[in-house]
């Protein structure tokens, strides 16, 4: 029997079921158990389900950031392609960075580096609030709101707009650090805080007080200075006689916040708080006396 007759009679009766499947296939049917397959695959990723809460430790506060713990309620991984909190009280979005899958039942840490809010106007209210997370899943954005039960946002808020309103007055800086001895040792370091007039308008303010850190405290009692800046008037450098607060290792190398001081402003009759960082340099000198003085103690 020539070949392609024994071919022709091997395919003849598996014909008619071909033919049916080319004909579910033109006419767009989908197998029942492969269509409720894909559609469950798509509500997981399309879908996720998150809570979420903003915090801040030391190391944000010391870098301006907050950060968003998200929490993945769902039963698979997602992997959050953006991150933005949304806040009328700040100018724009924050952005989280570090992104990275969120594991079924699990959370992860996402920092949010800060931007200036919005200062002056009811956006700024402290009961504005809390924002609302903006979390971009491939081609689906999921609208989580936010817990923010400590008020990160507020403190910033609050803290940002004080440092711009004493600026608009007078700029505070540290600008140098100064060895104190005693008896042939280094006892302690003098702190100079510098208001810097910024020169246009009459307005004033009052350096009320200035909190140590974790790594410098006064010698004796608490720094209250007691200052008068004007924006029309001179520089004036405030001294702080300060000692190391601990001798240990730990405080020194796991500390962010151990060159940033919380100085107590009164500006038109309100009091305000504004956090005033040294620059590396005079950071890396005061902490090289307090380190001095330490061993000295040994």
């Amino acid at each position: 029997m020539p070949l392609r007759v024994r071919v022709l009679g091997l395919l003849l009766p598996a014909l008619p079921a071909l033919l049916a499947a080319l004909a579910a296939c033109s006419s767009g049917q989908i197998d029942p158990v492969e269509s409720v397959e894909s559609a469950e695959s798509v509500e997981k990723v399309g879908s996720p389900t998150f809570t979420a809460e903003l915090t801040q430790d030391s190391r944000d506060t010391a870098r301006d950031r907050i950060a968003v713990v998200l929490a993945n309620e769902g039963s698979a991984e997602v992997a959050p392609e953006s991150i933005e909190l949304v806040d009328p009280r700040l100018s724009r979005p924050l952005v989280a960075d570090r992104l990275r899958a969120v594991p079924p039942g699990g959370e992860r840490r996402f920092p949010l580096p800060l931007v200036d809010p919005v200062c002056g106007g009811p956006a700024s209210d402290p009961v504005t609030g809390p924002g609302r997370l903006a979390v971009r899943v491939g081609e689906h954005t999921v609208d989580v709101p936010v817990r923010d039960e400590v008020g990160v946002v507020t403190r910033w808020v609050e803290r940002r707009c004080a440092e711009l309103d004493v600026a608009a007055v007078a700029e505070l800086r540290f600008t140098d650090v100064r060895a104190r001895d005693e008896g042939g040792s280094v006892a302690g370091a003098d702190l100079v805080l510098t208001a810097t007039p910024s020169g246009e308008g009459s307005g004033a303010y009052v350096i009320e007080s200035v909190a140590g850190t974790p790594v410098f405290t006064a010698v004796g009692e608490p720094w209250a200075p007691g200052v008068t800046v004007s924006a029309d008037g001179e520089p004036v450098d405030v001294v702080l006689a300060a000692r190391p607060a601990r001798c240990d290792g730990h405080v020194f190398g796991e500390s962010a916040g151990a060159t940033s001081f919380l100085v107590g402003i009164r500006l038109d009759g309100t009091p305000r708080e504004v956090l005033v960082r040294m620059s590396p340099e005079v950071s890396a000198a005061a902490l090289d006396l307090a380190i001095d003085v330490c061993r000295e103690r040994l």
